[in-house]
């Protein structure tokens, strides 16, 4: 029997490049998928694990306006400006409330653990592995072990997600989760009614299970909108997105109304369930509820013409290959790096072949994870184009990214088969003397997929290695001189009428009360006096005893103090001035730290 090329239809190439499992079920490891899952899972959670107060240094003034309102919560019930349980914290001013799922987080584990910034980012390193949970769920589920295992490894040395995971930032370490949590619901929900509403076209009866996993989408739709601000936004699309996948569903290919409406009004009661504390702060607190609005959108009557060019500047800001893979240590948020250079370009190619798909299969799979990833990039889209704001595509990406490395790797070893029999063919081989060539080809799928991975998770250390190497990096969105400032003034408070703090640095009153010891307690009864900004953020130049003032201010302020008083002086350096009467001590003290 002679042998001639063999051709597939485009069809079947993409269903291949998406789902290429058959010929690994049989590979050494095909039947301990779960223990490589387990593996991998490991060590992404010792990369988000691992000396948490150190990487990064601590710590950005968000990260901290987190952790303090949450110590408060767990303590008193109330958060640092003295508010009982609420629905939205206000951050470092009248202009910065956000929703407060974030600091409910970090008042569990403080509350465990006492307050600390290990403790504080421990939430944010948990999600994020549960995050990976959740992608290797969607992906092994619905696009097979292979692409599965890459998105996994891809996602575990994600720069950005990895740096995300480590910072309890709201914007940051919960969208991530969210992001591929909705994802996951919504395939979920969408293959059970097509799986058993097809197959029971007597009635209109449905399993529990269909009803449950349309629930389960509602509540995480819901309660993404306590998350963030951006996910709000992402919400609204997402319900209106779930809907429409209903109707379809049951609406034209099922033609069955009444279960249309059933689980268009599950989905609607669980996300309102979900989303009912920010249902509440919009309707009863709408200047707090919008109030970082004003400052990242645009006014809508700036007109179609401007709109339409911001959006697309903003798109193609997001899309672009150097603002996602060459952007190691230039400074974004609160991130470093965003995707591994390694997933570059297959996070395009992926992108395609999936579009391809979505048009000749019309997979709902497909279509939930490229319409997620469209509604994600929507808030940065609209707003100022900022990586926070986009920040749930980064557990979308990896999946994406992986389907490009298999729909290649389908694609070279297609070729490899046609030029085999095209040589075998020349020459008469029988059936048999191929075999050995379709075996090899087999085991050539399993040892590329090893190697795939192997190369993200050299990439991946190498840039762990540069960002804990770096002399900046770790520090570069923190503020650590006022943490160690902070730390140096333990026990001072008791011992002195004023502390003044003469330092550069944002919202010094947050880093000195909360690393010198002050209770949440003492936080709301201290005496304030400051300013607000017109960005409306607090800017305190007295915080209790602590005045944030320049020295020769300070010591103006001695000499014509006829009170006797004891007065400490601290400069940035750790040099130290105490002042009592008419004489004042200078005391030198090193501080083992240097200002990033």
């Amino acid at each position: 029997m002679s042998f001639r090329r063999t051709t597939t239809n485009s069809r079947e190439f993409v269903r291949q490049g998406i789902k290429s499992t058959n010929s690994l079920n049989s590979s050494w490891y095909g039947d301990k998928q779960w223990l490589w899952f387990a593996g991998v899972l490991l060590l992404a959670g010792f990369l988000r694990l691992y000396a948490l107060e150190r990487y990064p240094l601590p710590i950005h003034q968000d990260e901290l306006s987190e952790i303090v309102d949450g110590y408060a919560l767990a303590q008193t019930g109330m958060d640092r400006a003295g508010v009982s349980w609420p629905i939205l914290t206000r951050g470092v001013g009248p202009g910065d409330y956000h929703p407060s799922l974030a600091t409910y987080l970090t008042a569990v584990s403080t509350g465990i653990f006492g307050f600390g910034v290990a403790a504080g980012r421990l939430p944010a390193a948990l999600l994020g592995i549960a995050s990976l949970t959740l992608v290797w769920c969607f992906t092994r589920r619905f696009f097979g072990f292979s692409t599965a295992c890459i998105a996994l490894v891809l996602c575990a040395f994600s720069p950005i997600h990895l740096q995300y995971s480590r910072q309890v930032h709201a914007g940051g370490f919960l969208s991530i989760f969210f992001s591929i949590a909705v994802v996951w619901a919504l395939a979920r929900a969408i293959s059970r009614l097509q799986e058993h509403g097809r197959i029971r076209e007597g009635g209109n009866s449905l399993p529990f299970s269909v009803y449950g996993w349309w629930g389960l989408a509602g509540v995480f739709i819901g309660l993404s909108t306590t998350a963030y601000g951006a996910l709000r936004l992402s919400a609204l699309l997402f319900s209106v997105f779930g809907a429409c996948l209903i109707a379809w569903e049951c609406g034209v290919v099922q033609r069955r109304g009444f279960r249309l409406v059933r689980l268009v009004i599950i989905l609607g009661l669980f996300v309102i369930f979900g989303a009912s504390t920010q249902i509440y702060a919009a309707l009863a607190m709408p200047e707090q509820f919008f109030a970082r609005a004003d400052r990242v959108v645009p006014p809508l009557s700036s007109g179609p013409r401007f709109w339409c060019g911001y959006m697309c500047a903003n798109l193609a800001t997001t899309l672009n290959p150097r603002h996602l893979f060459f952007s190691f240590s230039k400074i974004s948020e609160l991130s470093v790096a965003r995707l591994s250079i390694a997933a570059f370009p297959f996070l395009y190619i992926g992108a395609v072949v999936l579009m391809f798909n979505l048009i000749r299969n019309a997979s709902y799979a497909v279509l939930v994870l490229l319409g997620g990833t469209a509604i994600h990039l929507v808030p940065g889209v609209v707003s100022e184009s900022v990586t926070m704001r986009v920040a749930g595509v980064w557990s979308l990406y990896p999946v994406i990214a992986a389907t490009g490395f298999c729909a290649t790797g389908v694609a070279i070893a297609r070729i490899v088969s046609w030029r085999c029999n095209d040589l075998y063919a020349g020459r008469g081989v029988d059936e048999a003397r191929v075999d050995p060539v379709k075996a090899f080809q087999s085991q050539w799928k399993s040892i590329g997929l090893v190697l795939v991975c192997s190369w993200i998770a050299i990439v991946g250390v190498a840039n762990i290695h540069r960002y804990v190497g770096d002399a900046e990096l770790p520090g570069r969105f923190g503020q650590y001189h006022l943490v160690e400032l902070g730390k140096s003034l333990r026990g001072s408070r008791s011992q002195y009428d004023r502390i003044y703090v003469d330092t550069e640095g944002a919202f010094k009153y947050l880093y000195i009360a909360a690393f010198s010891g002050m209770t949440p307690q003492q936080m709301q009864l201290a005496v304030r006096k400051g300013f607000i900004t017109k960005d409306g953020w607090e800017k305190f130049t007295r915080f209790d005893k602590f005045y944030f003032e320049p020295l020769d201010e300070a010591m103006s302020a001695w000499r014509k103090c006829h009170m006797k008083e004891k007065w400490l002086l601290v400069r940035e350096d750790g040099t130290q001035y105490v002042l009592s009467d008419s004489t004042y001590e200078r005391v030198a003290l090193a501080l083992p730290f240097k200002r990033s």
